[in-house]
């Protein structure tokens, strides 16, 4: 028994630390103040088009690399702004045909510079001095030094006669 317990406590020194990632709760304070360098950016979704003639499904695949972006949160006005670029790597599948492309971003998800706050569980991004909500992140976890937010880009619209139906999420990591 005595062993046990000398495991378990130095499993648990050993396996702590100040920069735990805690899973975001209605209640919880978050203080996203400060420069947050973009460390990670993923997406998946479907995109399902159905017109009168015909109907076709891609699915794609989006990545980041070379990264040498960063929001910086300002405290006092709720301001946001972003400094850099990232490389954004996008494959798209469609009738079994994969398309590749390659292209340098300066916004991420379209947001460059406008005010952000956060409500509950959701860091929210609006569009320059005005209150329209531009982008809304699901703040998935947060650390002094970490924060991972996801966004839901489901949506359906119609445009020209045609349904379009996407599914889908995004997920951006952003460290200190």
């Amino acid at each position: 028994m005595k062993k046990l317990f000398f495991l378990f406590t130095i499993t648990l020194l050993f396996s702590c630390s100040d920069s735990v990632e805690i899973p975001i709760h209605e209640n919880a304070s978050i203080k996203p103040e400060g420069t947050w360098n973009l460390t990670s950016l993923t997406s998946e979704y479907t995109t399902k088009v159905t017109s009168r003639v015909l109907s076709y499904e891609s699915k794609s695949n989006i990545h980041g690399k070379d990264y040498n972006f960063s929001f910086n949160f300002l405290q006092n006005s709720n301001k946001y702004t972003t400094k850099g670029a990232v490389k954004i790597v996008t494959k798209t599948k469609i009738n079994d045909k994969v398309e590749t492309t390659n292209h340098n971003a300066t916004a991420i998800q379209g947001l460059s510079a406008g005010k952000w706050e956060v409500k509950g569980n959701e860091l929210i991004f609006k569009n320059g001095n005005s209150n329209i909500i531009q982008s809304k992140f699901t703040i998935e976890s947060f650390s002094k030094n970490r924060m991972v937010l996801k966004q839901d880009l489901s949506e359906n619209k119609v445009e020209n006669n045609d349904v379009i139906a996407i599914t889908g999420t995004a997920t951006i990591v952003l460290e200190r």
